[in-house]
């Protein structure tokens, strides 16, 4: 069911938010704005958009920012419950930040073996590195005859970025936004390889990242 496969996926899902200090003027119970969604594949892992990446590389610092640090961060936010914590004594929502250590770019694919090769020569993805280890992960989907048309898919992101969580004029959700839709299209036709997929989702800056899912498995398929 989709709101099985939400549910594990979910918390491995992350938003790029800029690091530096907050622009002058602005409240400090703002939020950061989201400049785009990751997903965690594993400890210290995750995966975005390449062109997520270069958005937040291009972020300004302030003249004192260290050079050896990025200028953004990858946030969760992660229930917690009593328990977890003595300061914790009821449900809610914790935004923890995590620190970027390094960026791992795909600047070209070099087809191996038969067969032909499609795609893009350079695909729209990065790795992110961050200092953090126990992280909830994404299971991966490596069967690619699971993609068929007609396949109930969802993705988790932060479409419209910050402004969808404060579209009231004021902060009032902590967490990315659940969308559905099927896979349309195979491409270039329903193969043992096929090199892409199309979806019938809504795109908007700040979902850049979204992982793509199975919704009868929550496996992630893109």
């Amino acid at each position: 069911m989709l709101s099985e496969a939400f549910t594990a996926v979910r918390p491995a899902v992350v938003a790029f938010m800029p690091s530096v200090i907050r622009r002058k003027g602005q409240d400090q119970g703002d939020m950061f704005p989201i400049i785009g969604t990751g997903v965690i594949l594993d400890d210290g892992l995750v995966a975005t958009n390449a062109h997520v990446v270069e958005a937040l590389l291009k972020l300004p610092r302030p003249p004192n920012f260290p050079k050896n640090k990025f200028p953004f961060v990858a946030v969760l936010f992660h229930w917690v419950k009593p328990g977890d914590n003595a300061a914790i004594s009821e449900e809610s929502v914790a935004e923890i930040p995590l620190e970027v250590s390094g960026i791992f770019t795909v600047d070209g694919l070099i087809p191996r073996g038969k067969g032909a090769y499609y795609g893009p020569e350079r695909p729209d993805f990065n790795l992110v590195c961050v200092k953090a280890k126990g992280l909830p992960k994404v299971d991966l989907e490596a069967r690619t005859d699971r993609l068929i048309e007609g396949t109930e898919v969802g993705t988790i992101g932060y479409p419209m970025g910050t402004s969808a969580l404060s579209a009231p004029g004021w902060l009032h959700q902590f967490g990315p936004f659940l969308q559905r839709g099927i896979i349309s299209a195979i491409l270039p036709m329903r193969c043992k390889s096929p090199h892409s997929f199309v979806i019938n989702l809504m795109s908007m800056g700040g979902a850049s990242g979204s992982p793509v899912f199975l919704a009868e498995s929550g496996h992630v398929v893109g």
